[in-house]
């Protein structure tokens, strides 16, 4: 997977079954940010975290979901 089909999947997964699943976005805790995200991420879809990325890959689906 590219890094760009991922950040395609992530935020569709994100906008939909994760924050379906999380209680939608007045549920969302900025003191925590992408963490539990991730975490779901990590073990419901982790084919979508197998792209090319130097860095530790958290960091970029925060930013690509906008939070901290």
């Amino acid at each position: 997977m590219t890094k760009e089909e991922a950040k395609r999947q992530v935020i569709l997964l994100y906008n939909t079954k994760y924050l379906k699943e999380s209680g939608g976005l007045s549920s969302r805790d900025p003191a925590i940010g992408a963490l539990p995200f991730y975490g779901w991420l990590k073990k419901n879809y982790p084919d979508v975290l197998n792209f090319p990325f130097p860095g530790d890959k958290y960091q970029i689906v925060k930013t690509w979901i906008g939070l901290p």
